[in-house]
């Protein structure tokens, strides 16, 4: 469990660093930059981990817009940090 919580914190930090320097984007467009357009199931549950660790903590924000098929989720470092 050791290993994955430091695997999840290092996905987190990464996340962190691509929204800092790229600003809002979506969250597949987040998700595509940082574990590419096939990743395995053990990457994609890093990914979601990470993207929830630092939501928890408020270094996030979401902005959700559209209905069904439309919606889109951005997310963005939040003003706070």
């Amino acid at each position: 469990m050791e290993n994955l919580t430091y695997e999840v914190g290092t996905v987190a930090g990464d996340i962190w660093t691509y929204l800092k320097e790229n600003g809002e984007v979506t969250v597949p467009q987040l998700k595509k930059a940082l574990v590419g357009s096939k990743p395995s199931q053990r990457n994609e549950m890093k990914f979601s981990m990470g993207l929830g660790w630092l939501l928890r903590e408020n270094n996030l924000k979401l902005d959700e817009s559209g209905l069904g098929r439309s919606r889109r989720v951005k997310v963005t470092l939040s003003e706070d940090i």
